[in-house]
């Protein structure tokens, strides 16, 4: 390994190595394989740390024999790129394989290209520059962005065919690149843009109901700090019309409460003191989970303090939320989407009004001192009505007694692959418009509104073609971030 020299060098490669030593290894991997690969994230440590997906892409590599998977992550600051696993930089590795979940990070992708001299373009790189392989949900969304960046694509859930993509790179690894490419190319979840070959169709890991994914690392750092993370189900059969996850990432596949218990019990074996352990259980909307009782009855025998990703809240309960106040919470945090009932139909979420403020009340009264409101505006078909019901929905919550409320207002952004898709990001001026109609209604509560300016740069990726990429690829390469961003806006 080259030691860095250069005092900014020196700083990136103890920051790194500050987040590596705050860690606890749930699962040991070697760094010694034949198949040296560079897994990254192309966003903060905290966002790694907390992405229980980047966990199980990690987990899966690292048991193929022959490989060594290392993590990496980005940060604007950085210029080597050091790993968390072995601090070698990052040009040390011949197969970069990203894993990308959001649409910002998509310019972060393209930054660590360029710090390192890797021509963003796959038709400029040659054999001596690194295997570009690019997975993960911003994949499912739109591919295009990426069929001028990456060698190769993947698509779909890393259980399937990760271990089969790494076999077939490792036995091709000293032939030309080209030959490389029609091998793995014969795989059918593999995108391979050079060679004209898209793949159909996603992976779909049917036997995640046995082999949930969970925390192979904790760390203090992380953005839930050393929770250990499980999911719970995996899809969702509501198909909520705004939503990628019902519509785009596979029919709902829910753990078996073995399979559950089993994974836990594994972890705790590994945990000195179990009074510190806190588990976060994942999934659209873990109460869903067909078992959920089973499962919140073990972590009561157990002692376990536990938190939710996110949950459905016409399915809260008394249970629930013991549960809950047990392991420490005291604010419940609900996604109506919208205060109009009419609203929700439209977008096949289906929850009247009585049913949230049943369970707002319930958990008052159980002792809940804070509440969080999602809601989205923006809507195809709302009206200035639609948006003063919002506001009493609001009102009516806020007179239950809780001592603080938080509302996150959020802009409509349409996705591809939702029956939504083809409704429009409405303008800037629009948006604000609305939420000025918010604001003069909510007065005495916290509203925070997501940046309108990312939502419309999201929007704009989620939705560029082939053609369009190419050209935001080229602009940011020219001219860089500021730039590129004034095209989108631009872009019809």
């Amino acid at each position: 390994m080259r030691k860095p020299r250069r005092t900014l060098d020196w700083k990136e490669y103890e920051n790194i190595n500050k987040y590596a030593s705050s860690e606890k290894r749930l699962k040991k991997f070697s760094t010694e394989g034949y198949l040296k690969v560079a897994l990254i994230y192309p966003n903060s440590y905290k966002t790694l740390a907390g992405n229980l997906g980047f966990h199980r892409v990690f987990e899966v590599a690292n048991s193929i024999p022959g490989v060594s998977c290392e993590r990496f992550f980005y940060d604007k600051r950085f210029n080597r790129f050091y790993s968390l696993d072995s601090l070698r930089p990052l040009d040390e590795f011949k197969i970069w394989m990203f894993s990308i979940s959001y649409e910002l990070d998509f310019f972060n992708l393209m930054d660590i290209l360029k710090k390192l001299r890797i021509p963003l373009l796959v038709h400029k790189r040659g054999e001596r520059h690194p295997l570009i392989v690019i997975g993960g949900p911003l994949v499912t969304i739109n591919p295009n962005l990426f069929v001028h960046i990456a060698d190769i694509i993947y698509h779909g859930e890393a259980e399937v065919n990760l271990s089969h993509l790494l076999n077939k790179i490792s036995e091709s690894l000293h032939k030309e690149k080209e030959k490389l490419l029609k091998k793995v190319s014969e795989l059918e979840n593999i995108s391979v843009p050079i060679l004209n070959k898209m793949a159909h169709e996603e992976a779909i890991y049917r036997d995640v109901i046995h082999d949930p994914a969970g925390s192979v690392f904790l760390s203090k750092f992380g953005e839930f700090g050393d929770v250990f993370l499980i999911e719970v189900g995996r899809g969702c059969f509501r198909g909520c019309k705004f939503c990628t996850i019902g519509n785009l990432y596979g029919y709902f596949r829910p753990i078996r409460v073995e399979s559950f218990i089993k994974k836990v019990e594994d972890t705790l074996s590994q945990i000195d003191n179990i009074r510190d352990f806190k588990m976060g259980l994942v999934a659209p909307a873990v109460n869903d989970h067909p078992k959920f009782d089973e499962i919140l009855d073990y972590l009561e025998r157990r002692n376990i303090r536990f938190s939710l990703s996110s949950l459905r809240v016409d399915k809260i309960d008394e249970k629930l939320l013991k549960g809950l106040l047990r392991s420490g919470q005291n604010m419940l945090t609900i996604a109506p989407e919208t205060g109009s009932e009419k609203m929700r139909e439209f977008l096949n979420k289906n929850i009247s009004d009585e049913e949230i403020y049943d369970k707002v009340s319930m958990a008052r009264k159980l002792g809940f001192k804070k509440i969080k409101l999602y809601l989205m505006i923006g809507l195809p078909e709302e009206t200035k009505e639609d948006l003063e019901l919002s506001a009493k929905m609001i009102d009516r919550i806020s007179s239950m007694g809780f001592n603080e409320i938080v509302i996150s207002v959020n802009p409509f952004v349409p996705k591809p692959g939702t029956p939504l898709e083809n409704h429009k990001f409405l303008s800037i001026k629009e948006l604000l418009e609305k939420q000025e109609v918010l604001k003069v209604k909510l007065k005495n509560v916290k509203v925070n509104f997501e940046s309108l300016r990312e939502s419309f740069i999201q929007y704009k990726l989620d939705h560029l073609d082939s053609r369009k990429s190419l050209k935001v690829i080229q602009v940011f390469d020219a001219n860089g971030k500021q730039e590129t961003f004034k095209l989108l806006k631009e872009m019809k």
